[in-house]
């Protein structure tokens, strides 16, 4: 329950049955089974609930179900008691800090929590630790990588709120023949060692996109009907610290360049004829959140706005992304397994180059 981050349920954002089509490969994901153990496991009681519910004000819709469902029970209890207020800690850092691992090991059975407070990255770490190891002997174990990839997508009504923002209704699933560019020229990336070598100018960027679609509608014959950008406009409008003040003209230009694009007209000439351009994410979940009021019950943070923006990237015809991002490395990577690797390119200062290696990129590394 601390803050930041958001806890939202997996079926509040993902499709469980098209995950569990995947379960020759995968494990099946359901709200129970009689033959796990559970001792490791808590839910809330009936008072347990009334006693939360009057502190709900502390307590987003999307944490009182967790609660409700029930997650690892040493956690659960305390931060039961620090929202009822039975618990004296104050600081949330603590409370982050704090190592369940211990308590997590002596769980036999399943569901396995792995720990949360100074634990809560252990199941991260050895993905990482699995993903370096397939990159040295060229297999991932059980293959659960390039199966994960591809079981993991937005429930219905997510990927259709994405391609509406295309032009097809809410409703539908029609898909479009676009092109997906995510930009990464937000402050904290224009001054980070890993955007060392990237393109920082966005106007740039679009004269590259420009050439690379005129190149593009010459060699084939699916014209590029939408050119979709993913990027967050929220950081991309910060006028003040460090890093602005000393980027502050190629920001400006950048923030101009992008409003230029998806504010000032509703179609560009880029590549000898009209696409439009579409900002999604955001400015696409923001608006449905206002639309629908009863769904801010979930405290979905930022991450509904990446997730419409994940699966928009995958599922373009063209893919243009930034190495040095993980998200980039993430759809790319998505891309490939889907059977999409052909078409997906990076920009860079020289221009929009196709990624190597048949469109699966080198694995991310923390700079």
């Amino acid at each position: 329950v601390t803050e930041p981050p958001h806890y939202v349920p997996f079926d509040a954002l993902f499709d469980v049955d098209h995950w569990n089509n995947f379960n020759e490969h995968l494990p099946m994901l359901v709200n129970y089974h009689e033959s796990s153990n559970y001792s490791c496991w808590k839910r809330a009681t009936q008072g347990e609930q009334e006693a939360m519910a009057s502190s709900l004000e502390r307590l987003s819709g999307s944490k009182q179900e967790i609660m409700q469902r029930g997650f690892f029970k040493s956690i659960y209890n305390i931060s039961s008691a620090v929202v009822t207020g039975e618990d004296e800690l104050k600081n949330m850092l603590q409370l982050r800090r704090r190592d369940f691992r211990g308590e997590a090991s002596k769980c036999r059975g399943n569901p396995i929590p792995y720990g949360g407070g100074a634990g809560a990255g252990v199941l991260w770490n050895q993905y990482l630790s699995d993903v370096k190891t397939a990159n040295a002997k060229g297999k991932f174990p059980f293959n659960a990588h390039s199966y994960v990839l591809q079981a993991l997508r937005p429930k219905k009504k997510w990927r259709s709120l994405g391609l509406s923002c295309l032009g097809g209704g809410e409703s539908s699933l029609e898909q479009t023949n676009h092109l997906g560019l995510h930009v990464r020229m937000e402050m904290d990336m224009i001054g980070h060692k890993c955007g060392r070598n990237s393109e920082h100018n966005m106007t740039r960027l679009f004269d590259h996109i420009d050439e690379f679609l005129s190149n593009y509608h010459k060699k084939n014959n699916n014209v590029i009907e939408a050119l979709m950008i993913a990027t967050s406009r929220r950081h991309m409008e910060v006028t003040e610290g460090r890093s602005y003040k000393r980027f502050k003209t190629l920001a400006d230009e950048n923030l101009m360049t992008l409003n230029h694009f998806t504010r000032s007209n509703s179609t560009h000439l880029m590549g000898g004829k009209k696409v439009p351009v579409k900002e999604c994410g955001e400015t696409l979940v923001n608006r449905y959140l206002e639309e629908h009021p009863e769904e801010k019950f979930y405290d979905y943070g930022t991450i509904l706005s990446m997730l419409v923006n994940f699966y928009l990237l995958t599922e373009a015809k063209v893919f243009i992304g930034v190495r040095g991002s993980s998200f980039s490395t993430d759809v790319w990577t998505t891309r490939y397994y889907q059977g999409k690797g052909e078409y997906n390119y990076e920009y860079t200062p020289e221009g929009i180059l196709s990624m190597e290696n048949g469109g699966l990129p080198p694995l991310h590394v923390n700079c």
